[in-house]
């Protein structure tokens, strides 16, 4: 099967996600908006999802894969949802100007998000389509961890120590391009490893590179 290890790996996402979204949502969670909350339960499940997902085939769990993966038609609506709802909060924030963060990134971060939750969505639908090639079905899911890579990383570079400043340029700004060039090159790496599913990944690196 594809990607024999990366459910050993998914685990190291979790400790990043606390340290990146710490100053922004986790440490003022009383603040934040509703929308904030369910993408953030969401995208978080979903990463669980495909860890579990990723054990359960390799372990030969074939029973509790399918049965796992039905959590698929509760998680996708609700992610669609969240990624609309944490827009608008951010165009709200910038509007209102009520947040120098969202003010300076929201329109760029929405637009982002926008084309994210509409590739998330085909990425899903490949996946279900082509349940039964290991190939396909694993790399469209696989596809989707790349699209949150960006998000995280894009967030905790900053804090990293040596992480270097450019004059002129938010230091924000330089970790998501940063962070986005990591997915990229992650995303074609992977690629190399995927058959079939070489040219779902090849097209993720793609879409991530324009929005970069």
């Amino acid at each position: 099967m594809p990607y024999r290890h990366l459910h050993l790996v998914l685990p190291l996402l979790f400790p990043a996600i606390l340290f990146a979204f710490w100053p922004g949502y986790f440490g003022r969670l009383a603040t934040a908006p509703f929308g904030f909350h369910l993408h953030g339960i969401v995208a978080t499940s979903w990463l669980a999802l495909l860890m579990v997902q990723g054990w359960s085939i390799h372990t030969r769990r074939a029973h509790l894969h399918r049965t796992v993966g039905l959590a698929l038609f509760v998680l996708v609506p609700l992610f669609v949802a969240g990624g609309l709802l944490m827009t608008q909060a951010m165009a709200g924030m910038r509007l209102a100007r009520t947040d120098p963060f969202h003010t300076l990134f929201g329109v760029r971060l929405a637009l982002l998000d926008l084309t994210s939750v509409a590739t998330f969505l085909a990425l899903v639908e490949i996946a279900m389509a082509r349940r039964r090639d290991p190939h396909r079905h694993a790399a469209a899911m696989t596809a989707t961890l790349f699209l949150m890579l960006p998000p995280i990383l894009g967030r905790m570079l900053p804090a990293l120590p040596g992480f270097p400043a450019i004059d002129g340029v938010h230091p924000f700004a330089l970790s998501f391009h940063v962070a986005q060039v990591i997915a990229v090159v992650g995303a074609l790496l992977l690629s190399r490893q995927a058959c079939r599913g070489a040219p779902l990944l090849r097209a993720v690196a793609l879409l991530i590179a324009v929005q970069s």
